[in-house]
């Protein structure tokens, strides 16, 4: 284990909002910074000198285990689902992300969740076997001003599919390219199924509607689930 320290925004206890696992009771920890500059993006992940542990101050930048050992102690973590590591994007921080996953759970036992955008297929490759549950967005241009399905692609050839998922945030403007593309990478994986979430929580009816008419038609099934949390007024 290297130690290489890491910048975290905020920790905090809530409800997963999103995807597969919405209502998991979850641990968030989410790292600051983000290379991918999406559009759209409602993420505050700005890093600051401290972040807080209830209402423990923690210098930021912090190593893996001492962040581990904090954690463990300010909070029972078998209460938990799982530890949800976000971000920003958290393998900008991949060293420090994995030595910190590699001891928490050597403290905890607790799974491992990981919310990434899918753009560093090498990385998340990497911790197939300490990381036991990927979720990982779709990003198109329609959405997000940039398209990570090529990395995403190359992923999927490789992870195992039963422990991760996929979604996809759409608006009124996805063209039927784009949908083309997505479904090309889901049959190329043999994905059968994928989370729609609609951008800020919008519904876009006409192209949902269409998107998973032909995603069922080809097999994979659709999930329409908008951003939970934003109606349940928590983080």
């Amino acid at each position: 284990m290297n130690n290489s320290s890491g910048y975290i925004k905020e920790i905090f206890p809530s409800i997963q909002g999103e995807g597969k696992y919405v209502g998991a009771k979850q641990l968030f920890v989410r790292l600051a910074g983000c290379s991918i500059n999406c559009l759209n993006c409602d993420t505050d992940y700005s890093a600051e000198d401290f972040f807080i542990i209830n209402d423990k101050r923690i210098q930021n930048p912090v190593s893996p285990v001492d962040l581990a050992g904090n954690i463990t102690e300010a909070f029972g973590l078998n209460s938990f689902h799982s530890i949800s590591i976000t971000g920003g994007e958290p393998l900008d921080q991949f060293g420090f992300l994995k030595d910190f996953i590699k001891a928490v759970k050597e403290m905890s036992g607790i799974r491992i969740f990981l919310e990434t955008s899918g753009f560093y297929s090498d990385k998340l490759l990497a911790l197939q076997d300490i990381v036991d549950i990927f979720s990982i967005d779709l990003k198109i241009k329609s959405s997000f001003g940039v398209n990570n399905l090529q990395s995403v692609q190359k992923i999927m050839r490789s992870i195992d599919t039963s422990k991760t998922y996929v979604k996809l945030i759409i608006n009124k403007n996805i063209s039927e390219t784009e949908i083309d593309s997505v479904l090309k990478v889901l049959m190329d994986s043999k994905m059968k199924e994928i989370y729609l979430q609609p951008l800020n929580n919008i519904s876009y009816n006409n192209e949902l509607e269409h998107i998973i008419e032909l995603l069922q038609k080809n097999k994979i099934d659709a999930y329409f689930i908008p951003q939970i949390q934003k109606f349940m007024e928590i983080r």
